[in-house]
């Protein structure tokens, strides 16, 4: 680049000749260097406001940000029933949020003409190259690098390839701060008349956009219960996650697992727990209960080893390795980054450990699939981190407490009989809850009546759950 935006800079002939900042929600500006002006009211103050917020009702940040809408001359038009459109701040080879979007793409291409478009597409086509590949097969994608600096033209475009696509349907999966698609939702609420149907996938976070949508999709009861009453909107709505389909599924033979087995070092004849999941998932503060289970399960099993997918900091790596001290089972816990090859992979564990204090509910649905056995943690403290209403109401091996839930994986490792009945029916239960087919006749229904979606709203959902400790305020 030889001039232009990018990030927070401006960058001439290779240097950052204009920088900007933001500190307790100022904005500052520096020339070389030198502060030359700051401000209270430019979107930098905003953003770094919105970074720090606590609150799960964003309002407030909605109605601010309305400020800064691009002026656009336009009249609002009849949607094109037949068209659906996605709305992305950026996607991920190894998200959970890309599968859904790749899945729902999938599902609807044979009735609806659709959509994707993308805020940060440098970094999608960064990190989901797969993902962008099989998208661009079964659908239009448009991409642009919105940043703070400049905003109002790429805004504008952003704004006029939506409405020039004019669907009746506009899917929401932005990043839960994303001041500039929050300001873009804001003109297509007051501009368009197309639906927005809201998917918070960071659902443990404060959610901008929330107040421009038509319906908020929700998948469990405890999220649609923080919907209505930390964010303050009633419009949800249930519909499951959608997994794969169960044709798609891989089905791998046992010489392809041991050869994967083999390749992550697990010795002939040892049993294998595994886990994987974002890093802070681990964690609470500087210690972490599930590394501590971890160390005393493969201290009382020699024949034992624990496979982990993540990526750990330096401080996290610290914790980890504080924890096991001078422990030689510590030579049995291998860490591995995500991988491509997540499904094989999964399929050599003998059981699998879900994340605490905060579960991966994604990667369960998965295990449900590939009829991998695994136990689910229960944090009764938190149920926002905690996902297992995703599994089924009667399923035997989640616990809310650490002890509980080492005997249950105790009980699986060495009891074939038992993994079996686990594997049959959680298969059973994907397929009547999370398989692609099964999602996509309910995602027809809602489309198809997308003009009133008030039948299909949830009502309100009783207070039972609790929030100690939260990272956020509970309102």
């Amino acid at each position: 680049m030889f001039w232009g935006w990018k990030d927070n800079k401006f960058i001439f002939m290779g240097g950052a000749l204009l920088r900007v900042k933001a500190r307790k929600g100022v904005a500052f500006y520096y020339l070389l260097g030198i502060c030359i002006f700051r401000s209270k009211k430019s979107l930098f103050a905003v953003q770094n406001r919105v970074d720090s917020n606590r609150s799960f009702d964003t309002t407030s940040f909605d109605k601010e940000l309305e400020a800064y809408a691009p002026q656009v001359k336009i009249c609002k038009k009849k949607a094109n029933p037949n068209r659906v459109a996605y709305l992305i701040t950026e996607l991920y080879d190894w998200g959970g949020h890309t599968k859904c979007v790749v899945n729902s793409v999938d599902v609807l291409r044979d009735k609806f003409e659709q959509a994707i478009f993308v805020s940060h597409i440098s970094r999608t086509d960064r990190f989901a190259p797969q993902a962008i590949q099989e998208l661009s097969k079964k659908c239009m994608v448009f991409g642009d690098d919105l940043n703070l600096c400049c905003y109002v033209k790429k805004v504008t475009k952003l704004f006029n390839q939506i409405v020039d696509f004019n669907p009746k349907v506009l899917f929401v999966w932005m990043h839960p701060s994303d001041c500039l698609l929050d300001v873009l939702l804001g003109m297509l609420k007051r501009y368009t008349n197309i639906k927005i149907l809201y998917c918070p996938h960071a659902s443990h976070f404060p959610n901008l956009g929330i107040s421009y949508a038509d319906a908020v999709l929700e998948a469990l009861p405890v999220t649609a219960y923080i919907t209505q009453n930390l964010r303050k909107c009633d419009k949800t709505i249930f519909l499951s996650m959608m997994g794969k389909s169960i044709e798609e599924s891989p089905v791998y033979n046992r010489d392809e697992v041991l050869a994967k087995r083999k390749e992550l070092g697990i010795k002939d004849g040892y049993l294998c727990t595994m886990s994987g999941a974002m890093s802070y998932k681990f964690f609470e503060g500087k210690s972490s209960s599930y590394f501590e289970m971890i160390r005393d399960l493969l201290e009382k099993y020699e024949n034992l080893q624990h496979v982990i997918l993540s990526h750990f900091s330096e401080d996290e790596m610290g914790v980890i390795e504080s924890i096991f001290g001078g422990s030689k089972a510590r030579s049995r816990l291998s860490i591995y980054p995500f991988s491509k090859d997540y499904e094989l992979i999964f399929k050599c564990a003998d059981v699998f450990i879900d994340s605490f204090p905060i579960s991966s509910a994604l990667t369960m649905i998965d295990l449900m699939r590939l009829r991998v056995p695994y136990v689910v943690k229960i944090n009764d403290e938190n149920a926002m981190w905690s996902f297992h209403e995703y599994q089924k109401a009667d399923f035997s091996y989640m616990f809310a407490k650490v002890d509980d839930l080492m005997c249950g994986v105790e009980t699986l490792l060495f009891s074939k009989e038992e993994r079996e009945k686990v594997v049959n029916m959680n298969y059973l239960y994907y397929q009547e809850t999370y398989d692609k087919n099964t999602v996509k006749k309910r995602m027809e229904i809602l489309l198809d009546n997308v003009d009133d979606l008030k039948p299909f709203f949830t009502g309100r959902i009783s207070d039972n759950y609790k929030f100690k400790d939260m990272r956020y305020e509970n309102n």
